[in-house]
């Protein structure tokens, strides 16, 4: 699959995982190893002499029997025996060594960065875990001792612990099938799916869990410079292409360390308290500030190679061919189970029975024409914003076409005479067709981006885009608080850290109604100027769709998220003639789950000034009645 994907979003990706640990009970310390290879080298010289010892003593004069000859033979094979078993074992954790050393090798050979740890006992569990909480990909063996596995289960385990970072863990081991089992056993409730995935020579288990993805194999079968192919691979199937960009800014924050250093090196801080002493702000506030500077900078820094959306885009089209490569059943199969699913949600939504209705016959469309239509997006140039507008023209027709084949059969009388007539038909269906065009081209035109897009997307029967539209609203529209509630507001009032505890942009929610803080930004910074007086603009939650479908001059609608439903959104109307003042001490009955993102609640405000500063002009009668006007002369 990463044949078809552009090198260069995969290089972003492979850098990122560069630094790999590497955790393994045979990755001994250079005092042990020395250890292990002196006595090794001490048992061969003695087992040796020993050897020679026996096979040299002179035989007596006795004549020689066959059990006495067996004798001899069996006190040989026994010494050997004796003498070479420390030797296997000690030959043995040499093996082992080399192979991981091979396999460190091997992987720094191929532009990484290995960092081994070697594993000395139960006691360094934590320790390991804290490593690989810090790693971003991971190479885990399995029989770090004698346990049979159960203290490597132990490290997953506290790993699992801590959420937030994804892990990727390579889990080499001697038995894959009772690995797999264990891990099946232990983590029950973590798992969302496994897979089984054939990588050359090598069959490995593939565990998806809620923050790690685990990859057992064989020790010696799967060659290192696969693990980061495969784990990419995984990656985007599951998550697609838009991590990359993660990853790329990433990778470019870390690239300038050097630069940070210099623009921010001493007398800089000397240079910062002085600022912060003039600004009034208080100790509590220091990393706030810190904060914005930091991210200001990484905003300047940061920018995203384009060519990971083009390999997106490019997927999007490679999933279209899938489609034509179909036969026309299994096509007309595919299309039609995605448009019921997309009929079922309809159920739910405010229009959902009008728009039920447009998106049903969308079925009658032939297989002939879905070919047509998925020809015609595999040739567009995703990335121009009307790149759509072909394909949903020609669906538009097609429902306007069925529509009046349908409203001709209603009347029975008038469709027989047109099948004996076929000028009168096409008279009909003219008449029809002007009285249906432009109520399915309102209705239809803004659900078909959606219905496409459904329609491509492979998770197919299981089209569900709520969750990931909210997300889309927090990454465009708002930063989240980790503190929701203002109940407290008079202690941190009384504890003097309300410098900079508000912020312009604060949206603040009581039941159904909203504030919005417009206050300027130095005026939240430091409330105290102006007794602690807040200013905001007034909302309300709007939940039907109908209610807003033509703004006032003195409305503006805000898509926010619902903070009781991560896969719903909640509508904020606000208006620009309804302000309130408020003391912060009386905003403890509301919760204030975000803020509009600096540069949307800059827009939002932009139009509150401009409809408050609207000076207005005086109007005459005779202004909208041209009949009057004649009845005065203008000179």
């Amino acid at each position: 699959m990463l044949d078809t994907i552009n090198s260069e979003v995969i290089n972003i990706a492979k850098e990122y995982f560069k630094d790999i640990l590497y955790v393994d009970d045979a990755i001994k310390k250079p005092s042990d190893l020395r250890s292990v290879m002196e006595l090794t080298n001490r048992e061969v010289s003695v087992a040796s002499d020993s050897l020679e010892s026996i096979e040299e003593k002179p035989m007596t004069r006795r004549p020689v029997v066959l059990t006495q000859s067996l004798e001899v033979t069996q006190t040989i094979n026994d010494v050997k025996t004796e003498n070479e078993q420390p030797i296997f074992e000690n030959m043995n954790i040499l093996d082992d060594y080399f192979d991981a050393f091979e396999i460190i090798y091997n992987l720094n050979s191929n532009g990484n960065k290995v960092s081994p740890f070697f594993f000395e006992g139960e006691h360094q569990v934590d320790t390991v875990a804290s490593l690989i909480e810090q790693s971003h990909l991971t190479i885990l063996d399995w029989e770090l001792d004698a346990t049979g596995g159960e203290t490597t289960l132990k490290i997953l385990e506290t790993v699992f612990s801590n959420t937030g970072r994804l892990k990727m863990i390579v889990v080499y081991t001697k038995n894959p099938l009772q690995a797999s089992h264990m891990i099946r056993q232990g983590f029950p409730s973590k798992i969302i799916e496994s897979s089984k995935k054939r990588i050359e020579e090598s069959d490995v288990d593939i565990f998806d869990l809620q923050d790690a993805f685990i990859l057992v194999c064989k020790k010696r079968e799967l060659p290192s410079n696969k693990l980061k192919d495969t784990f990419i691979e995984i990656l985007v199937n599951k998550f697609g292409f838009f991590q990359f960009a993660f990853f790329d800014s990433i990778n470019k924050i870390i690239g300038e360390t050097a630069t940070v250093l210099k623009q921010f090196s001493h007398p800089f801080e000397t240079t910062l308290l002085l600022q912060l002493q003039s600004s009034g702000v208080s100790a509590t506030d220091y990393a706030k500030v810190i904060s914005k500077m930091i991210t200001n900078h990484i905003n300047k820094v940061i920018d995203v190679n384009p060519i990971i959306f083009e390999e997106i885009t490019g997927q999007w089209k490679k999933k279209i061919s899938l489609l034509l490569a179909m036969s026309d059943e299994q096509l007309v199969g595919q299309v039609n189970e995605k448009i019921n699913y997309l009929e079922q949600i309809q159920n739910a939504r405010t229009n959902g029975k009008k728009n039920k209705k447009y998106i049903s016959k969308l079925k009658q469309i032939s297989v002939e024409k879905w070919k047509e239509i998925f020809n015609l997006l595999s040739s567009t140039n995703l990335i121009d914003g009307t790149s759509l507008d072909p394909a949903i023209g020609i669906i538009i027709e097609k429902v306007i076409d069925i529509s009046c084949e349908e409203e001709l059969k209603k009347n029975t009388e008038l469709a027989k005479l047109c099948r004996e007539n076929q000028k009168l038909k096409d008279q009909c269906i003219k008449l029809y067709r002007n009285n249906v065009k432009k109520e399915i081209t309102d209705w239809l035109r803004p659900l078909l981006p959606s219905v496409i897009l459904a329609l491509v997307t492979d998770d197919s029967g299981n089209t569900h885009f709520s969750k990931t539209v909210s997300d889309l609203v927090h990454l465009m529209k708002v930063i989240e608080y980790k503190e929701k509630r203002l109940d407290n507001i008079s202690t941190i009032i009384s504890s003097g850290n309300i410098v900079n505890y508000f912020n312009t942009g604060d949206v603040l929610i009581k039941d159904n109604k909203l504030l919005l803080c417009i206050s300027p930004s130095c005026d939240v910074f430091r409330p105290k100027k102006v007794g602690n007086m807040l200013k905001f603009v007034t909302g309300e939650k709007i939940d039907s769709d109908s209610a807003f479908v033509q703004l006032k001059s003195y409305e503006h609608l805000t898509i926010l998220p619902n903070i009781e439903n991560s896969e719903k959104l909640i509508c904020g109307l606000w208006n620009f003639g309804a302000t309130e003042v408020h003391n912060i001490e009386n905003l403890g009955e509301y919760t204030r789950p975000y803020r509009l993102e600096p540069g949307y609640i800059q827009q939002i405000m932009n139009e509150y000034i401009a409809y408050q500063s609207r000076t207005g002009v005086d109007e005459l009668f005779v202004k909208n009645s041209a009949s009057l006007r004649n009845f005065y002369l203008f000179n």
